[in-house]
């Protein structure tokens, strides 16, 4: 049988495809049954049944590198759960019955340009990778609609098939000119190309959401700054119409499970986790900046601290600053109770600090440092007047963004 090389991001199911076509099988699931045996009996030993294991054995290539190199798999798991954050590629889709891609294709999809220019540079076309991608209606290099393909045995053909007969149908490609329509596609192709590890997505989520003081949703609280909310403020109502109608629905208030709880380790698919990333982040670089600095870091190096330090304004921020803003740590050093040093912050204005530390954090303690003590007295008074007019104690990070625009005033 010939097992042909795979083109650059070349999906693996329609890979699996072409090899089926030029081996002279009738079907991709007779391909499948000839290379792997019968369905029933990988159920009773409870085997691998995957055809890109085979693929990839015979062209010498490992599976999880085919996987991340031809499957959805790095987008569709780009911050899965914390059970399965250890998981391999191959262990996700170890019990599957049918091609890696199952749970996300439902058509295929391809562009008119990037099908000539294929087979202009290499004799053929073939479906890629980049075009199946949920919420991306456009070619990322063309900029065009994609066309569609309502056929169950298209991974079997080339793009060119229907090209032919004009057996496509145009995707409606809703405010696909949006600046945040744009990210979106762009954040997509960047995260099925270049894996991010879980855990620095999260922590990252969670600084930016300190930074824009929006609310974390948990359980069944809703917040009026919740991550949903700030996703549904800022796509267009075109395409959130097609691709997460659930944010529009007359229901909705507030609070969405799979965009709210993505990034507190039940994780969700990957159309929430682009849409959470495009609405914090302008680029993959902006996602990648800023090095992740826990509070607990400097911990064993504690500061001088002055017996008065507590009596004055100035003498409590140093110490506030010092302490990075941790009020467990103040108590210990100036030897009161938690209580103590929580009205402490209040009398003297300074505001609540997330325990995971951003560059507001940074911006905000300079500004203290550098203040005098009329500019103290005067952001004490702005922030118990603040404090004053709320309710309730609102997002982590409100207390914070307040703080630093009553300080940059």
């Amino acid at each position: 049988m010939i097992i042909v090389e795979p083109m650059p991001s070349e999906l693996g199911v329609a890979h699996a495809g072409r090899i089926s076509y030029l081996a002279g099988f009738s079907t991709l699931a007779h391909f499948r049954q000839e290379t792997l045996g019968k369905s029933r009996n990988h159920r009773k030993r409870d085997e691998f049944r995957q055809p890109f294991k085979v693929i990839a054995a015979r062209l010498g290539i490992d599976p999880e590198t085919y996987l991340a190199k031809h499957s959805l798999l790095p987008f569709f798991y780009a911050c899965p759960s914390h059970k399965k954050e250890s998981y391999r590629y191959q262990d996700l889709v170890n019990g599957w019955l049918k091609p890696a891609d199952g749970p996300l294709l439902k058509n295929l999809r391809f562009c008119l340009e990037c099908a000539r220019q294929d087979a202009l540079d290499a004799g053929i076309d073939w479906w890629r990778r980049e075009h199946q991608l949920p919420g991306v209606d456009v070619c990322i290099h063309h900029c065009q609609p994609l066309n569609l393909v309502q056929d169950d045995r298209a991974a079997e053909r080339l793009p060119s098939y229907y090209i032919r007969d004009r057996r496509y149908v145009r995707e409606t490609s809703p405010d696909s000119d949006d600046e945040i329509v744009a990210r979106y596609r762009a954040l997509a192709v960047s995260l099925l190309e270049r894996r991010i590890e879980p855990s620095h997505l999260r922590v990252r989520v969670g600084q930016r959401c300190i930074e824009y003081a929006i609310g974390r949703a948990r359980k069944h609280r809703s917040c009026s700054t919740s991550l949903s909310r700030h996703v549904r403020s800022r796509f267009p109502h075109g395409w959130l119409q097609k691709h997460r109608p659930t944010l529009l629905h007359p229901d909705y208030a507030g609070r969405d499970l799979m965009i709210d709880a993505a990034f507190s380790g039940q994780g969700a698919p990957g159309t929430a986790i682009v849409m959470v990333l495009t609405c914090l982040f302008a680029s993959i670089e902006d996602l990648n900046t800023e090095q992740v600095v826990p509070r607990t870091a400097n911990r064993s190096a504690q500061p001088l601290v002055q017996t008065n330090a507590s009596d004055t304004a100035h003498g409590f921020a140093s110490l506030f600053v010092a302490m990075q803003g941790d009020c467990q740590r103040i108590a210990h050093a100036i030897s009161c109770s938690h209580d103590t040093v929580l009205r402490l912050r209040r009398r003297f204005g300074l505001p609540a600090v997330p325990r995971l530390l951003t560059a507001a954090h940074h911006v905000a303690f300079e500004r203290i440092l550098r203040a005098s003590d009329v500019d103290l007295a005067h952001w004490g008074m702005a922030m118990r007047r603040y404090w004053e007019s709320r309710s309730s104690r609102g997002s982590s990070g409100a207390e914070l963004a307040e703080f630093l625009r009553i300080s940059g005033a």
